[in-house]
């Protein structure tokens, strides 16, 4: 660490003031300016971690309530969904229908387990990450790619996730 040096200057009624160099207060600013973008990624970073939480809480009570729409209403429309060992899904009404064949025949009580990843990737996207199981099943999600919405919410543009059981 650098030792601190002040200048001395003279205020106009002649008493003397004791001002960090130049230098110093052009490194505080830059400082200052840092955390300040750090505490506002931070705060985004919390709202973005938020709406998926809620998305995902959504989709989770549709599930467990047997409404598949208000499953697939948790993707975006071109959404992509790789379920091991059923096959891949693409768009809101090809998921909408895989949720729909299982809730018909008789899956529900779907939760997360430990351990539970969510990292952030991007400015407006978070990796969802978890073991799951369910009354007739349970599996891993490997990456559920959430992205924020421009109406503030969250929605699914992957879903990865296998049935081992």
């Amino acid at each position: 660490l650098r030792s601190r040096s002040f200048e001395r200057t003279q205020t106009s009624d002649r008493r003397s003031t004791t001002h960090p160099p130049t230098e110093h207060c052009i490194v505080i600013g830059l400082l200052h300016r840092k955390l300040s973008t750090a505490s506002m990624a931070t705060e985004k970073e919390e709202s973005l971690l938020a709406a998926v939480k809620q998305a995902s809480g959504t989709w989770k009570n549709g599930f467990n309530t047997g409404d598949a729409a208000a499953c697939a209403g948790q993707y975006e429309a071109t959404a992509v969904m790789v379920a091991k060992p059923f096959g891949t899904f693409t768009g809101t009404a090809e998921i909408q229908g895989f949720w729909q064949k299982l809730i018909d025949d008789g899956f529900s009580e779907v939760e997360y387990v430990e351990p539970t990843k969510l990292e952030v990737v991007g400015e407006d996207s978070v990796i969802l990450s978890s073991n799951w199981k369910m009354n007739k099943a349970k599996g891993v999600i490997t990456k559920e790619l959430w992205v924020l919405q421009e109406d503030g919410s969250a929605k699914l543009r992957e879903d990865h996730f296998e049935a081992q059981g």
